[in-house]
This record gives structure tokens, C-alpha cells and sequence, in this order.
């Protein structure tokens, strides 16, 4: 079940999706149910998920966002819930809290970055800032990012990456996937 509501000038004011699927040949007949929505207000965005499963009767999952996007720099903030209700599930249980921001000095030069919190953990899951540089033809962007990953006996790996790519315009880009 999906619904869309536009104002006067087309532009989408509000979406919603309802969704659970049946299944015939599961002894669980019925999936997660699925609450998908967003709100767009002047400059503001608000977007909410919520993913309930009945069969634990338990909220399984639920992502939050509200963005402000003005034409030289844009903020972002939002929590991100996701736990394991099973052994059999493969989910990737999180708790965090996640700020993205961006910058346009003018048409060519911008910058943005974000910062990924683990509220359980009270530890930093991520970091990354980078910037771009665009010309008639050609473009590049640049960015340099860490991740952060607990490990059992309060001990933690990093992983730094930079990337880097060109971009050829009309014809094509060319970058790095990671470098460490």
C-alpha cells in the first residue's frame, strides 16, 4: 500500500509505504511489516522506517533522518536501530547516530563529511571528509575516511581509506576503490 501526496507545483509533500509480504511455503507465514514514510517541508526533510516483525512481536528495525538542504550546504541527522531477533537472522545489529554534512563554496568547489556514532558502544564507528573540484570538462573528488571496528577484550581495529577519482566529461571517470 503506497500512498503520494504533491502540492500545487508537483513537488512531493509526503510518501508513505505500507508493506508485508505472505508466504505459502514457510511455517512463519507472514514477513516483517514495513512502515516507510517522509515528510518534505520547505528545506526540511523528514523520513522515518520502521520495520516491525510479528512473529517476535518486536520492532526489528527503525531509521530516522531529518535534512536541511539550502543551495550552498546541506546538514543531515539520523539514528539507525537494527537488532538481531534470531540466530538464524544474518542482520547486522546497530545503534547509532550518523551526521552528514556538505558545503559548496561556489560552482566549483565543495566540501562534505559525516560522522558515524555507535550510541551502545559510545565510540566512533566512522569518519570521512572530502571535497570536489569541478572545471567544464573535468571533475574530481577526493575524500579520506576511517573506519572503526570493535573487537572482543575492549579492543578496536582502524581501517583508513582514501579515494580519489576523475571524472572526464562527456566520456568517463577513473578512480581508486581503496587505498590503505
Amino acid at each position: 500500500l503506497s500512498q503520494y501526496f504533491y502540492d500545487n507545483n508537483m513537488k512531493l509533500k509526503f510518501y508513505q509505504r505500507l508493506s508485508q509480504r505472505y508466504y505459502t511455503d514457510r511455517e512463519y507465514k507472514f514477513s516483517d511489516i514495513s512502515n516507510e514514510m517522509q515528510y518534505n517541508w520547505k528545506k526540511w526533510q523528514f523520513y522515518n522506517n520502521l520495520v516491525y516483525t510479528p512473529e517476535f512481536n518486536e520492532v526489528h528495525e527503525s531509521s530516522s533522518l531529518i535534512s536541511l538542504r539550502e543551495i550552498e550546504y546541506y546538514v543531515t541527522l539520523g539514528h539507525t536501530f537494527k537488532q538481531k531477533l534470531s540466530e538464524k537472522s544474518i542482520v547486522v545489529t546497530a545503534n547509532d547516530v550518523n551526521f552528514d554534512f556538505g558545503y559548496t563554496y561556489n560552482e566549483r568547489i565543495s566540501i562534505n563529511g559525516g560522522l558515524t556514532y555507535d550510541i551502545d558502544d559510545a565510540s566512533s564507528k566512522q569518519w570521512r571528509f572530502g571535497g570536489g573540484y569541478a572545471q567544464d570538462c573535468w571533475s574530481m573528488s577526493a575524500s579520506v575516511r576511517q573506519d572503526i571496528t570493535p573487537r572482543p577484550n575492549n579492543e578496536f581495529t582502524t581501517e583508513n581509506t582514501f579515494y580519489v577519482q576523475f571524472n572526464f566529461i562527456p566520456f568517463g571517470s577513473i578512480g581508486t576503490d581503496s587505498v590503505k
